[in-house]
């Protein structure tokens, strides 16, 4: 019998997903956009990994949010 093994995930703080919306809002107040060569939809989809503490910082050069 196999069993599925959930892998469990960090979220980030809220402290950290407040400073990503800042630095997202500075970068488009600045530049219009940080990601050209994507959609709006690629976006969300990113952000919503990062939170879910599957992905690379939305607007940030790190790999991870646990830096």
């Amino acid at each position: 019998m196999s069993q599925t093994v959930k892998k469990q995930t960090l979220r980030p703080t809220d402290e950290a997903i407040a400073q990503e919306i800042a630095v997202s809002l500075s970068i488009h107040e600045q530049y219009t956009t940080n990601h050209p060569g994507e959609t709006f939809e690629q976006g969300v989809a990113a952000a919503l990994l990062w939170v879910l503490g599957n992905g690379e910082l939305p607007n940030g050069e790190a790999t991870g949010w646990i830096n």
